[in-house]
C-alpha cells in the first residue's frame, strides 16, 4: 500500500500532486467497493479465515463485475484505455512511490 507524502509545508508541487492523486484513487477504490458490494450483496456477510481467500473472492469478483460491464446492452461506461507503467517490485516503498510521483508529473 502506497501512502500520502506527510505534509510538513515543504512539499514539492510534485509531491503535493501524488497527494492529490492518492486521495482521488482511494476515493474511487472504496466507490468501486462499494459497487462490488451492492452488485454482489453477498460479500457484505462472507466471513473468510484465510486471507488469501479474501484476495481470491475480490479479484472473482471484479472479473465478474466487468465481464457484466463488457457484455451489457446499455453499458454506461466508457472504455478507456491508459498507459501502464511497469514497478520494479525489489524497490523499496519509498522508491515506488517517488517513481509514481515523477510518471504523474
Amino acid at each position: 500500500m502506497m501512502t500520502p507524502y506527510r505534509d510538513t509545508g515543504h512539499l514539492t508541487a510534485s509531491q503535493k500532486k501524488y497527494n492529490t492523486i492518492h486521495a482521488k484513487s482511494r476515493a474511487f477504490i472504496e466507490r468501486a467497493f462499494g459497487r462490488l458490494k451492492g452488485k454482489f450483496r453477498r460479500l457484505k456477510y462472507l466471513e473468510v479465515n484465510d486471507i488469501t481467500g479474501v484476495t481470491d473472492i475480490v479479484c472473482a469478483a471484479c472479473v465478474l463485475h466487468n465481464f457484466i460491464l463488457t457484455y451489457e446492452p446499455d453499458n454506461l461506461y466508457s472504455r478507456q484505455q491508459q498507459e501502464d507503467i511497469e514497478i520494479d517490485e525489489n524497490l523499496s516503498a519509498s522508491e515506488k512511490r517517488l517513481l509514481i510521483t515523477n510518471y504523474i508529473s
